[in-house]
């Protein structure tokens, strides 16, 4: 499947708070019966590809804009930079809802999606990077100096 160009918006109270450029390509999933499902020698190849968000976590009302058409309950991975460590992460989510309305006389697509997984390569690799950095500050820190990284964006996930 190709990689689509989107924009990722937060939305509070009605109105746009943030957007991100992201790219999203559709995930297709493979619907096994639930026999096969108890056998032991089936073994799903790419069972370690997530790490499952704890369902508690809210991350605001999210919507992915583009411009080709989303159905509700499709699965989506999003891929965002996360600029402070010049990187990618991968999340897959599930649109809810979709409207449709028109800019600059084209339509486009904008579908409430609500993120439930994170790419463990992805993620893994920016939690060594965060762990590096702290480990560099306190290097500083106990050598008396400031540390000339500055510390302007945080990404939270709990693991579960």
């Amino acid at each position: 499947m190709s990689r689509r160009s989107g924009w990722l918006e937060k939305w509070s109270k009605g109105r746009m708070v943030s957007m991100v450029e992201a790219s999203y390509r559709r995930v297709g999933v493979k619907k096994t019966p639930r026999k096969k499902l108890f056998k032991k020698e089936v073994v799903a190849p790419n069972e370690d590809l997530y790490y499952i968000l704890d369902k508690k976590v809210r991350l605001g009302e999210l919507s992915l804009t583009g411009g080709s058409v989303f159905s509700p309950k499709e699965l989506v991975e999003v891929e965002l930079q996360v600029s402070q460590y010049q990187v990618r992460m991968r999340l897959l989510g599930k649109i809810l809802k979709v409207t449709t309305f028109v800019e600059l006389k084209r339509p486009v697509f904008r579908g409430e999606i609500h993120f439930s997984a994170v790419n463990k390569e992805d993620f893994d690799h920016l939690v060594a990077l965060d762990d590096e950095r702290k480990k560099r500050e306190a290097e500083w820190a106990t050598r008396g100096q400031s540390s000339p990284l500055k510390e302007t964006h945080k990404v939270t996930f709990k693991r579960s």
